[in-house]
């Protein structure tokens, strides 16, 4: 997506998109998007709603939060969708889904609720796994080799 600043209305505007490298597109690959912002400032303060603002925390690769909702609603986190993300609902791993091709969201159903994202690298574990195994191994080969020396 690229957002192309905001123009009043019924006023033309010309747009010159240059690509790098050799490709092909056809107009039939590309879709123009037009989002009307009159009511922006309070479809920002609906999509707030439930969220208690002063119990975020945000902490190294965590964040957690209190939300109360009227309603089921999702809940749209403004970090990259990406692996390594979990996200718990009152102590339960619910699934992360993609918003708006980039961001993550969480379906959160009605009432009082903790939420929790937190992020962990992928293949840290096995990656710590395979070096502690390594380590050991080096552990063993080192004490062997010195015993048949002596």
């Amino acid at each position: 997506p690229i957002t192309l600043g905001r123009v009043e209305k019924d006023v033309k505007q010309k747009i010159t998109i240059t690509f790098n490298g050799k490709s092909e597109f056809a107009l039939d690959d590309m879709n123009i998007f037009y989002y009307n912002f009159e009511n922006y400032a309070k479809q920002v303060n609906n999509m707030r709603k439930g969220v208690v603002e002063d119990s975020i925390r945000i902490e190294n690769n965590r964040l957690e939060c209190k939300v109360k909702m009227d309603e089921a609603r999702i809940l749209c986190m403004a970090a990259p969708y990406c692996q390594g993300w979990s996200a718990m609902i009152d102590g339960k791993k619910v699934d992360i889904c993609k918003i708006n091709s980039m961001y993550m969201g969480i379906e959160v159903p009605a009432g009082e609720h903790n939420i929790e994202f937190k992020y962990v690298t992928p293949g840290i574990r096995l990656g710590g796994f395979v070096s502690i195994c390594t380590l050991i191994v080096l552990c063993v080969w080192t004490v062997k080799k010195r015993n048949t020396q002596i």
